[in-house]
């Protein structure tokens, strides 16, 4: 392929956040587990989340934002580009922050959040919803329940007038997908079923398991430590 071709490609491609939250904060739903085991299946989670978003053809870079060090230095090894947190105002700042970094480098590059709690999330699903996604400025796809979000996107480059930058507009949190739908971000269409299966409790994980989960959860609940979640 010649370099211009390329070139022209790569700028229709995505850069893709996934936030990740500090470890000890995470999934405190995940009853009957110890600190260290709900800390390495948040890990896990998120590790596999990124794997998946890392081979698909539509993304350009996967860009983790989090102020864990262990998730820094692991998805960092994974291929990620790590933006550090900064503060403590949560997910949603974590998230303008790293938008705003790609807007620096690339006003017109299209963004797309990706929540980091997704292990069932496959490269085909996570490709399939970012071309359902490329028509419109910003977009939301829900979770398995309609009610939450899993993916969020702002594409400069959608929309019959000239290329214009975009922000997201992330209202993460409960109720979150009718709040993006709210401020402006069209809801997608689509099953995407290990996509949208975000783990949040024991009963999420059974069905993102019977889904299929990537290889970093499987060996985490494989374990000793994680007994409990067998069955």
């Amino acid at each position: 392929m010649r370099g211009t071709d390329a070139g022209a490609l790569d700028a229709l491609r995505w850069d893709l956040i996934i936030p990740v939250k500090r470890l000890e904060r995470a999934k405190t739903r995940l009853e009957g587990l110890s600190v260290a085991c709900r800390r390495r299946l948040a890990l896990s989670f998120a590790v596999d989340a990124a794997t998946a978003a890392l081979a698909c053809a539509r993304v350009r870079r996967v860009l983790v934002v989090t102020a864990d060090q262990r998730a820094a230095a692991e998805l960092s090894l994974r291929g990620a580009v790590i933006v550090e947190e900064t503060g403590d105002a949560g997910l949603n700042s974590a998230i303008r922050e790293a938008a705003a970094a790609v807007r620096r480098e690339e006003p017109l590059r299209r963004v797309a959040v990706m929540t980091g709690d997704l292990p069932a999330a496959t490269s085909a699903e996570i490709d399939a919803a970012l071309a359902s996604a490329e028509p419109a400025r910003r977009a939301v796809l829900a979770d398995a329940d309609s009610t939450g979000t899993v993916l969020l996107t702002a594409n400069p480059l959608a929309g019959p007038e000239a290329p214009s930058p975009v922000r997201l507009r992330p209202r993460f949190g409960e109720g979150s997908c009718a709040r993006h739908e709210e401020a402006g971000h069209r809801l997608l269409c689509g099953d995407h079923p290990g996509l949208r299966r975000d783990v949040d409790s024991r009963a999420d994980l059974d069905a993102a398991r019977r889904l299929g989960v990537g290889a970093t959860t499987a060996a985490a609940l494989s374990e000793p430590g994680s007994v409990l979640l067998a069955g």
